[in-house]
């Protein structure tokens, strides 16, 4: 039997398939023959490899859309997702990182993304920082804090190495220096800091922070 690439790309030139007669005037018992020889010339042309890939997509369901799975883990296996705990895993071979978290794969292109928040009254910023494990993070809140008196800020989530804080100051007109408030009291330490108030009256005192 011969092959479909030996025809020519001219209609005119290809009188037979397989040698049977396809010219004017051939009988018609010849057009049943040569569409079944011609069936059989282009399975046979097929390479094995892509009689494997048809095959492969039928068992898939390709053909109707689907993956052929009837669970969701056998899907993601059929389309070489892995597993729910290894789905996110992506490697550079597949055009991803090979990182197997969020902050992993920021790392692993250099870049500066947040890794955690919270966008409340307190609340914060976390960012990771490229190739190290610490982070940068930007709290904030409100603290009220009585006349004459002192108040500790706890920050929604502790700092890993150091905070710098800064508060609002308020300042009371045509009083002495000593009468202005809002101001820290003390060293800022990684959970929190205090805030003294020297006026006469309660105020809530907005601030901020920064650190690693």
């Amino acid at each position: 039997m011969g092959s479909l690439f030996d025809w020519s790309s001219t209609a005119s030139s290809n009188t037979t398939v397989d040698g049977i007669n396809v010219n004017t005037g051939m009988p018609v018992s010849n057009v049943d023959n040569a569409i079944r020889s011609l069936m059989a010339l282009i399975r046979q042309s097929f390479s094995a490899t892509l009689q494997n890939f048809l095959s492969g997509a039928s068992a898939l369901g390709i053909s109707s859309g689907g993956t052929g799975s009837t669970t969701a883990a056998d899907a993601r296996t059929a389309l070489g997702l892995g597993s729910v705990a290894t789905e996110s895993t992506v490697p550079v071979a597949k055009g991803g990182t090979g990182a197997t978290t969020a902050a992993a794969a920021l790392d692993a292109i250099g870049a500066l993304g947040i890794v955690a928040f919270s966008l409340g009254s307190p609340g914060y910023i976390k960012f990771n920082l490229p190739g190290t494990t610490d982070t940068f993070m930007i709290a904030w809140g409100v603290a009220t804090v009585g006349q004459d008196s002192s108040l500790t800020v706890t920050y929604p989530v502790a700092f890993t190495s150091f905070s710098i804080p800064a508060v609002s100051a308020m300042n009371k007109v045509n009083a002495s220096a000593n009468e202005n408030t809002g101001y820290i009291s003390g060293t800022a330490t990684t959970s929190g800091f205090q805030i003294y108030n020297s006026e006469n009256n309660t105020y809530a005192i907005p601030w901020i922070a920064v650190g690693v």
